[in-house]
């Protein structure tokens, strides 16, 4: 799928975000590390630091939902 820079993305099983826009199909550069503000599912409250964050690559956002979610971090 299409990517813009910014947002993150599920490579195989590797959790990436775009460095810069990529089109579908095409290869692209993915950051995996650093410290990211991403899109998360609107009605989550994150209140608590080090709260374990996932990847709901169906909807493309960030989740507290374990489930079958890979898991991308921690909320700071």
């Amino acid at each position: 799928y299409t990517v813009v820079a910014g947002a993150g993305t599920l490579v195989g099983s590797i959790f990436g975000v775009a460095v810069n826009d990529t089109t579908s199909g095409a290869s692209g550069e993915y950051a995996t590390t650093d410290v990211f503000s991403l899109a998360k599912v609107s009605a989550q409250a994150w209140a608590t630091v080090g709260l374990l964050i996932y990847w709901d690559d169906t909807a493309k956002l960030c989740t507290t939902t374990a489930s079958t979610n890979k898991l991308i971090g921690v909320n700071l």
